[in-house]
């Protein structure tokens, strides 16, 4: 299950604002990196399919009006995942918070399962 905090909502319906085929899309990924280890993706105005046919479908999570597209193979690391979007004097920044999460970097921006 994935939950949109407002802010996030409102950030990403920003980014799709010119988007010329609603509904909104941001597709969620997983990749290695960062202290932990794993870090976060979001690639905005995304296709519903992957562009290999061989590959299944995404899971699809429709939250207040946007598509959350995730690959499959991914939902062992979703979790209960919690999407917001905070600005401080840095700028501005998605932040994720996953219950199945073992480990947080101290930046908040990579985990370890």
């Amino acid at each position: 299950m994935i939950q949109l905090s407002p802010a996030a909502r409102a950030e990403i319906l920003r980014f799709n604002r010119h988007c010329t085929h609603p509904p909104h899309r941001v597709r969620l990924g997983v990749q290695a990196g960062g202290c932990a280890g794993l870090h976060y993706t979001l690639e905005f105005n995304a296709t519903t399919s992957p562009e290999d046919p061989t590959t299944p479908p995404n899971v699809q999570y429709d939250k207040d009006g946007i598509q959350i597209l995730v690959d499959p193979a991914l939902s062992s690391y979703i979790g209960q995942l919690s999407l917001d979007y905070v600005e401080d004097l840095t700028g501005g920044t998605f932040r994720f918070e996953n219950s199945k999460a073992a480990q947080v970097c101290n930046c908040g921006q990579s985990f370890a399962l």
